[in-house]
Formats: structure tokens, C-alpha cells, sequence
């Protein structure tokens, strides 16, 4: 007899499907029906779920980051400050690889006026996230040579998710999306004083 699935546990599946549909199509192309019927659940059946389409991105965005929290926590084993770098771009060419997909919270600050407030204030918090987790790497890199720089960790954080942010939303345009994205952040990250791989 198979068991059935909890409710829990297709509530984090509907999330990790809106989450896919938007990093490609957009928070506005995000359709209940076609999430319902990729599900195998019935249109209504979602509202036993989520009483909203931002209640379903919330969740969506949460379920994201808890599957990126889990890849920088194994970046962060890499011995060098600079192969953590590295790491998380070769993580974000991923996700370009994956199905033309883009970063969640990019898409989402992108639609910024389609979403309610709770939302944006989450998708400032992952920015935060990221660039306080870029400035541990840097720092790290720093102590061990491999970051030859006298900008501050914090400082440096903040310019690499954002030029990073920014490669990712010019990468979509390109046919090559994934390697174009890659040679401009190795660029930046090699013009700061990272050394190269």
C-alpha cells in the first residue's frame, strides 16, 4: 500500500514547482491552473494549500533558499577564500543551465510592484544573506593569500552579489547564458585581486 503524502510534504512540492515556474517565466506568468495541473491536483485543491499566489511565492522563496543555504554551507568546506567564490559561481551557472532558469529573488525584485510587501522585504533579507555570506569568503580569502585586496569584506560583499546579480540578468539575453556569465564574473572577481582558478 503506498502512503500517501502528508500535506507538508505537498505543500513543499507545490513550492518547489512555483519556485521553478518562476525563476523561468516570471512571478506574473506564475499560473495557479498550470501549477495545480503540473501537481496532479485539482485547481481548488491548491487553496487547501495556500490561502494566496503570495502565500505560495513566499513559500516558494523560502523552499529556494533553503536549497542555496545548503550548497554555500558545502562551499564553505573548500579550503581557499577564493574557491568559495568560485563555487558560488559555478552554483549560480548551474541554475543558468538548468532549465534557463534565473536567480528567484532577482526575478522577484524584478516584479517588484506585482508582489505584496512581505515578500520584497524577504527578497532584501536574501540579498543580505548572500552578501554577508560573500564577505565571509572574501575575509577567509584574505587570511589565506588567496584574495590579494585591501577592500573591506563587507564592501566586497556587497559588490560581488550585486555585479553578480547584474551578469545573471544580462546572461539571460545570450544564447551562450552560462559561459558569458561565468568569463564576466571571473572578470570581476580577477579585477578585485582574486586569483584566478
Amino acid at each position: 500500500m503506498a502512503v500517501k503524502p502528508s500535506a507538508e510534504s505537498r505543500k513543499e512540492n507545490l513550492a518547489g514547482l512555483a519556485a521553478d515556474r518562476m525563476q523561468r517565466d516570471g512571478y506574473s506568468a506564475l499560473g495557479l491552473r498550470e501549477l495545480a495541473a503540473a501537481a496532479g491536483l485539482k485547481a481548488a485543491s491548491l487553496y487547501s494549500h495556500f490561502t494566496s499566489k503570495d502565500e505560495m511565492a513566499i513559500r516558494a522563496l523560502a523552499s529556494y533558499e533553503a536549497r542555496q543555504t545548503a550548497e554555500l554551507e558545502q562551499l564553505m568546506s573548500l579550503t581557499r577564500g577564493a574557491d568559495r567564490l568560485y563555487g558560488y559561481i559555478s552554483m549560480i551557472a548551474q541554475t543558468l543551465l538548468s532549465k534557463d532558469r534565473s536567480c528567484l529573488a532577482l526575478v522577484l525584485a524584478v516584479e517588484r510592484k506585482a508582489v505584496v510587501p512581505e515578500l520584497l522585504e524577504r527578497v532584501v533579507a536574501f540579498a543580505d544573506r548572500n552578501a554577508a555570506w560573500l564577505a565571509r569568503a572574501w575575509q577567509a580569502g584574505q587570511a589565506d593569500g588567496s584574495i590579494r585586496s585591501d577592500i573591506a569584506a563587507d564592501t566586497a560583499g556587497s559588490l560581488l552579489f550585486n555585479g553578480v546579480e547584474g551578469a545573471i540578468a544580462f546572461s539571460l539575453v545570450r544564447c551562450d547564458a552560462p559561459q558569458w556569465f561565468i568569463g564576466q564574473a571571473d572578470q570581476l572577481l580577477q579585477a578585485l585581486g582574486v586569483t584566478p582558478r
